[in-house]
């Protein structure tokens, strides 16, 4: 393995651990400081967030450590040495009623 390969095996490692993290702090935004923060620097006002129930909402952690916010996934981008990038994922089938 070269150098550049280690160096980036070490940063997806790294941004693995880092994940289930930052989505408990999200989560937990009502109580965490710095999430908090973060929701602000994003332009949200976190004392205007409204969580809804079950049915174009809920906020759950996946099994393999994404944020899923309703019908909408996120997750870190892979295939970059960059820990800081994520993806929004969803499946535009999703968007609508059966």
């Amino acid at each position: 393995m070269t150098k550049a390969q280690q160096l980036g095996s070490m940063t997806a490692k790294g941004g693995f651990l880092n994940e289930a993290d930052i989505c408990n702090k999200f989560l937990n935004y009502h109580q965490d400081k710095e999430a908090q923060i973060w929701l602000s620097i994003m332009g949200y006002n976190s004392k205007k967030i409204i969580l809804l129930t079950a049915t174009q909402g809920e906020v759950l952690l996946s099994p393999r450590g994404s944020l899923k916010i309703g019908r909408i996934t996120m997750q870190r981008k892979g295939g970059t040495p960059d820990p800081t990038s994520l993806q929004f994922k969803m499946n535009p089938l999703e968007l609508f009623d059966a």
